[in-house]
């Protein structure tokens, strides 16, 4: 959508000491560019100073109390029901509390800004943050609430509504080695440019610190694929938690062995590939997961793993949102998860 008024997007530049296209990147929402949130905040404080406004794009009913909802409500729920099974949660609590719910995929199409600034606009829920939206909420004094967000994000108006996958998968852990095994592997994945995502690591923490605990190295057991892009017939996370046990197994590595996996769909791409390779589970291969999805209970044999409290997180985050103008709102509230055993981790 253009702006309506080119010039003061050269004025916004101008005050904030930046290239006009740079101020036009930032006051577009431009997700593709790059560039240090000092400079991202300093053009954001000109145009509000200035009073820059785009084209109307978005009117939220006044009278009424509006929440947005992004990158929640996308996923398929047959591909992988979490994010619809927090979406659904989203959606309970929102309705009993009489809050419409406005569903936002992609950002760069209206004024962050301006929608904020909406009639009865109480904020936004996001899964995940990306750190480039914080000054503008920040700047709009409205919060935003990440759900899964993670821990070492901190901004005045971002509040994270998530579980504690550190501890999570510690419990994971705990029961493998309560088993009696000690060849024990980690499976996940890489994000873009090879990087390890944040979630990986924390819920890698939790293995780490069962395994120092035990006294048993963790050493090359830690098995990451790069990231898998999912087609129309198979989610990413199996895809690329069949790749990783497939480079597990090309190891010499001794058997029975456990691996604790990131996901419950990553375990059932690792499950597909060890009974490809002509070994059984649990006898040969142990497979724990994390998230508790209805597929997890329908594995042959059913998957131990660990449950998430997917609707929870939603009504939750509704209900912080709530809590912000009364100012008793948590900026981080922590759920709990639970391991459920089931037959897929063979007892030495």
């Amino acid at each position: 959508m253009p702006l309506v008024d080119e010039i003061s997007i050269k004025e916004v530049a101008e005050v904030a000491g930046v290239h006009r296209s740079t101020a036009s990147k930032v006051l577009n929402n431009d997700s593709a560019f790059r560039i240090n949130q000092a400079t991202r905040r300093r053009i954001l404080t000109a145009a509000q100073q200035l009073g820059f406004r785009r084209e109307q794009q978005f009117t939220a009913p006044s009278g009424v109390r509006n929440i947005g909802v992004l990158n929640i409500f996308k996923y398929n729920k047959q591909l992988n029901p979490f994010f619809s099974d927090v979406f659904d949660g989203i959606d309970a609590e929102a309705r009993q509390q009489g809050i419409n719910l406005y569903l936002i995929n992609n950002l760069e199409r209206l004024n962050l800004m301006q929608l904020l600034h909406g009639p009865g606009f109480m904020g936004m829920i996001s899964l995940g943050v990306m750190p480039e939206w914080l000054p503008i909420f920040e700047l709009a004094n409205k919060p935003i609430v990440g759900i899964e967000a993670p821990h070492h994000f901190h901004a005045p108006w971002l509040y994270v509504v998530r579980t504690d996958s550190v501890q999570g998968m510690y419990q994971a852990a705990r029961h493998v080695i309560e088993a009696g095994h000690r060849n024990i592997y980690y499976l996940s994945f890489r994000e873009g440019f090879g990087r390890e995502s944040q979630v990986s690591l924390e819920r890698f923490s939790g293995v780490a610190m069962a395994l120092r605990e035990a006294g048993l190295p963790m050493g090359e057991n830690r098995i990451l694929t790069d990231f898998v892009h999912a087609d129309a017939e198979e989610p990413a996370a199996t895809a690329r938690g069949h790749r990783a046990m497939m480079e597990l197994l090309s190891r010499d590595v001794q058997f029975p062995l456990a691996c604790i996996c990131f996901s419950d769909l990553d375990a059932e791409g690792a499950a597909r590939a060890a009974k490809e390779k002509g070994l059984r589970i649990p006898q040969d291969v142990s497979l724990v997961g994390y998230d508790d999805i209805p597929a997890a209970a329908a594995m042959s044999p059913p998957l131990t793993t660990i449950s998430v409290p997917r609707v929870e997180l939603g009504r939750q985050a509704i209900r912080t949102i709530l809590q912000v103008p009364q100012g008793n709102a948590n900026h981080e509230t922590i759920l709990n998860n639970e391991l459920v055993v089931r037959q897929s981790v063979l007892k030495l």
